[in-house]
Formats: structure tokens, C-alpha cells, sequence
């Protein structure tokens, strides 16, 4: 049976040792789709990712218009998954647009419009309309656009201030804490789950004909309904931590009846505090209205475009974050 265009193309990681970027990479390699990693540290890209057969991996800087040109020759797919705000995103993929508008057109160069996935944090606001400019820019490099907005993530390949501070807390069955409002429902999106819906984008639309019926550009929540409250979110984590813990300490057996969770609020002064060594905490504090409102994440672009898509159950979700974090992977 002859490849699909997906299988036969290679697809681009920017930031690929990044908590989006290391998930969808590691999900693109385990299908066996051959992967193009630029990162500016390659030991820790090899580090995490190995010596695979269908992992390419250069060295650089994102910025480097040269470098990401060349790159791009025989891509039809690309992952942005830069560390940046909304405005640097949206200025990089800006770049990225004009480059593939660009690029001379040759019998080596992949046929069809190219996709590109952008994640965008659910903090940066409720927008979904990307603009009259954007979607002209992404007509003019024939190319197909997927913001894909989520909260937080939290995963195996996940490392922060925040969700260390939940996981950790957990595990040594401490008070679990998040800033906020216990009740209110912020979109903790599971990173793995992000990542297949990016796989799926790059694989089902991947062709002339199926990219040639979307819209230029795409907004996609990643989320599968209602989200859960805070309190739900950390009660879920000390639960399973317990169950990993424990004197039962098998993954399925029930928690202990006697043995419940801790969980509450993080006080707005040590979010303070903890933003002058790190980025995240300064960017949770900048954005403090969201942990006190509920989702604006809707899973009908989700089901509109991938109606086949299940997300990962809270329960496993967290078993599989607080096992990577007991074992030290």
C-alpha cells in the first residue's frame, strides 16, 4: 500500500523540548512519522527524545529565517510550539507564513496546503477570532492554520513552578494548592491529549482535498465538555497520589477511606513571591482573573473537526503525570 502524504513528508518541531512541543513530538515518533527537531539544546532534545530513525534533529534558533527556510523544504506540516506570549506567537507564526509564501516552488517541495499547529494558553483571553490579516497571510502561503487553545497543561512532559507545586504536594500528601477559586473551572488540558489532537490535525487533514475545504485559519478548544472545578482537579491528584503512595499502593485499588486529599488555596502573595525566579508564577499573576471565572473553552470545534476525538479521563491523566514524577522521568 503506497504512504499517505503524512508519511511519506516530514513535519517540523519549533520548541521541541518544550511541555506542547515534547508531547507532540513524542507522539508524532511513536506513530513512526518522521520528525524534523530544532532546538537550541541538542543533548537535551537527544536526551529526551533518543537517537530514532525518523527523528532529524538541527540546531538553532527559531529566529533564524534562514535556517527555518531550509528546514521547511520537504515539511507539509509544522509545530510552533515556541515559549512565547500571545503577541510573539502571533508575530512568529506571522514570519513563518511569509517564509512559506516565500519559498520558491520545486518537484521537491510537498503538494498541497501545509498545516501548521499553534497551542495558545486559554489565559491570553476568550478571542477566537484570528483576524482578517492573519487569515490573508495563511491563503497566501496556500497554508492551513490550528490555534489550538487550552489551559494549562499538565503531563508527562510537563515541568513548571505550578504544576510541580501540585504534583510534589501530592505525592508527599501535603496541601495541594492552586491560586484562585476552588470552585471555579479552569481547563487544566492533559499535554498528551493536546498532542494527539495535533497528530490527528496533521494526519486527517494532512491531504489537498481535505485541507482545501477548511478555513484558513482554525481555533480548536481542547477540552471534551464542562471542565472540572479546581477542588475536583487536586482532589483527583491527591487521591491517586494516595493510591501511588500508600501502603496499597497499586495504581487501581481505592484509596484509603481514612486517608482524603488536602486541597486549597495558594495566597496571592506567594504567587508574588515566587515570580521573581520564575516566569510562570509572573505569568499566572498576570492573568489572576482566570483562575476566579470558569472555562471559556467550548468542545464544539473540537467535535466539529475531529468528532471521533476521546480525551484522556482525569483519573488516568493524573495517574500517568504523578507516576512520571515519582519515578523521576
Amino acid at each position: 500500500m503506497p504512504k499517505s502524504v503524512h508519511e511519506s513528508t516530514s513535519t517540523l518541531v519549533l520548541g521541541a523540548t518544550g511541555s506542547f512541543g515534547a508531547a507532540v513530538t513524542l507522539d508524532l515518533l511513536g506513530r513512526g512519522r518522521p520528525v524534523k527537531l530544532f532546538a537550541r539544546n541538542l543533548d537535551k532534545a537527544r536526551s529526551r527524545f533518543g537517537n530514532r530513525a525518523n527523528a532529524e534533529y538541527t540546531v538553532g534558533d527559531a529566529s533564524d529565517n534562514a535556517a527555518v527556510s531550509k528546514l521547511l523544504a520537504d515539511c507539509r506540516g509544522v509545530v510552533l510550539a515556541l515559549s512565547l506570549d500571545e503577541q510573539g506567537q502571533t508575530e512568529r507564526l506571522r514570519s513563518l507564513l511569509r517564509l512559506i509564501a516565500a519559498a520558491p516552488k520545486s518537484e521537491t517541495s510537498p503538494g498541497g496546503p501545509r498545516i501548521i499547529i499553534v497551542p495558545r494558553l486559554a489565559d491570553f483571553g476568550g478571542a477566537t477570532d484570528p483576524g482578517s490579516e492573519l487569515r490573508e497571510a495563511a491563503s497566501a502561503a496556500n497554508a492551513r492554520v490550528f490555534i489550538l487553545r487550552s489551559g494549562r497543561y499538565f503531563g508527562p512532559t510537563v515541568r513548571n513552578w505550578l504544576i510541580d507545586g501540585v504534583c510534589r504536594a501530592a505525592l508527599e500528601w501535603r496541601s495541594i494548592r492552586v491560586p484562585g477559586d476552588l470552585q471555579a473551572r479552569y481547563p487544566w488540558t492533559y499535554a498528551p491529549d493536546a498532542a494527539r489532537v495535533a497528530t490527528e490535525l496533521l494526519e486527517h487533514t494532512g491531504d489537498p482535498g481535505a485541507a482545501g475545504t477548511l478555513e484558513p485559519v482554525t481555533t480548536i478548544d481542547v477540552t471534551s465538555g464542562e471542565c472540572p472545578t479546581q477542588e475536583t482537579f487536586l482532589t483527583q491528584m491527591g487521591a491517586m497520589a494516595i493510591r501511588l503512595t500508600g501502603p496499597i499502593s497499586a495504581a487501581d485499588a481505592a484509596p484509603l477511606p481514612e486517608t482524603k486529599p488536602i486541597v486549597g488555596v495558594l495566597p496571592w502573595w506567594r504567587v508574588r513571591l515566587a515570580g521573581f525566579s520564575h516566569a510562570d508564577a509572573k505569568a499566572v499573576l498576570a492573568n489572576r482573573e482566570v483562575w476566579t471565572r470558569n472555562s471559556v473553552l467550548d468542545s464544539a470545534s473540537l467535535k466539529t473537526v475531529l468528532p471521533s476525538m476521546e480525551l484522556t479521563p482525569l483519573e488516568s491523566a493524573c495517574r500517568t503525570t504523578l507516576t512520571s514524577y515519582r519515578d523521576g522521568s
